[in-house]
């Protein structure tokens, strides 16, 4: 049996509770270097470690929720980012 993160147990209890109806997982610029203009949304350079466990979370959630509709159960979103 593998261990599962924090992270991994919030998105499964999500899963398991009716009530919950949508929840946003929020992330940071930093999971990019400072300048860098990403060709996509997968295109991480995080340069501090801070980053890289944004990087490490935004993983974590897109492998949880993988086939769903965007915005069905989750929505993912960097601050500064438009919208």
């Amino acid at each position: 049996m593998t261990q599962q993160t924090p992270l991994a147990n919030v998105v499964q209890a999500v899963r398991a509770t009716p009530s919950v109806r949508r929840v946003i997982y929020t992330s940071s610029q930093l999971v990019c270097d400072v300048g860098h203009l990403p060709r996509h949304d997968t295109d991480y350079r995080p340069t501090t470690l801070c980053g890289q466990s944004k990087v490490t979370t935004e993983r974590v959630v897109r492998a949880k929720t993988a086939g769903e509709q965007p915005g069905a159960s989750s929505a993912r979103r960097r601050s500064g980012d438009p919208g």
